[in-house]
């Protein structure tokens, strides 16, 4: 992977990587399509960068596991629980957070 990659950050749909990428470019942002598409097939061509995870609402501790196992393998995700506030409803992601704070 090209070493002059920015900051990594992974969230589940396609549309929520490309929405992220144009609201907040000094990330590269990934899809990996599904909650189950976290997984070490996936992220193997980011061992040695820094990323964060996204995952949608409900889906931090099948994520937060996941990166467990993955960090003591030698990689470096975080997995943010900014999704996580009750407020928020279960199966939303980072584009519905924007709207939603956005009509605050």
């Amino acid at each position: 992977m090209n070493d002059t990659i920015k900051q990594v950050a992974i969230v589940e749909g396609e549309k929520t990587a490309v929405i992220m990428s144009i609201e907040f470019p000094q990330y590269t942002w990934m899809s990996t399509g599904s909650l189950q598409g976290f997984k070490h097939e996936y992220v193997a061509p980011l061992s040695g960068k820094a990323v964060t995870s996204f995952p949608d609402k409900g889906g931090y501790n099948k994520w937060k596991e996941t990166a467990d196992a993955l960090n003591n393998k030698g990689f470096s995700i975080e997995v943010s629980k900014l999704l996580e506030k009750k407020e928020y409803k279960d199966g939303w992601d980072l584009v519905d957070v924007i709207q939603y704070e956005d009509k605050k």
